[in-house]
């Protein structure tokens, strides 16, 4: 997302799950209602939303699989807030909750 300009946003299809290999498009929302694949698409989010959302992300876990960011994204599209990540003690490692 780093590479598109400021004023571009993430859409992804309306009434799916996300997942890694769902289609989306990065464009300025300020374009007429883009569609992904057959599919309308209604808000998105921000390139700052994202860059913020994986930044939070990777400042909780150490390299954070692209799964988790994707849940996170996901997460943050819904509640408009990002996901609270914690340490798992019998995991012995950091997990989404």
């Amino acid at each position: 997302m780093q590479s598109y300009p400021r004023n571009h946003a993430l859409f992804v299809p309306t009434a799916v799950d996300w997942r890694l290999d769902m289609p989306c498009l990065v464009l300025d929302p300020d374009d007429e209602s883009p569609v992904v694949g057959e599919r309308p698409v209604e808000d998105g989010l921000t390139r700052d939303a994202v860059r913020g959302v994986v930044e939070n992300a990777q400042a909780r876990l150490e390299d954070p699989p692209v799964d988790t960011l994707c849940g996170a994204l996901s997460y943050y599209y819904e509640h408009d807030a990002s996901p609270a990540f914690e340490e798992s003690a019998d995991e012995g490692g950091s997990r989404e909750r």
